[in-house]
């Protein structure tokens, strides 16, 4: 067995000198963190397929050129590198709980935006803010 294999009952790190074993132990508090930052992968995924599925029907109702449309789907990329550069300064200022909160009320103000926007612009916007 090698450095990190997987033995019948856990995870051992095996030292090369020594003989022992020490058994690893994944807190709940990481078990959980990780499902939660991983279902926030998943959302991402499904916005951009979302607007790859409703792009003709945009296209149609702003009547949007190719490059419209490119932005249209590539802005959201801007909103969450945004985002997660600002994130990290918000939970330390104020708190974690607050800053999801706030990005709580960011998320309907975009939503809001988006179900409302009469031309490209405002629904570019939208698309940044959510």
């Amino acid at each position: 067995m090698g450095i990190g294999t997987i033995a019948n009952n856990g995870i051992y790190i095996i030292g090369e000198k020594l003989k022992t074993r020490t058994k690893l132990s994944i807190p709940l508090f990481v078990i959980k963190a990780t499902a939660i930052a991983s279902l926030g992968g998943v959302l991402f995924g499904y916005d951009t397929g979302i607007i790859a599925g409703a792009l003709p029907q945009v296209t149609q109702d702003f009547t949007l050129s190719s490059q419209q449309q490119e932005w249209s789907v590539g802005i959201l990329y801007l909103g969450a590198g945004l985002g997660a550069a600002v994130g990290g300064v918000l939970c330390d200022v104020f708190g974690r709980k607050r800053s999801i909160m706030g990005t709580d009320v960011v998320f309907v103000v975009g939503a809001v935006l988006l179900a409302s926007a009469p031309n490209v612009a405002q629904f570019l916007v939208g698309r940044v803010v959510v």
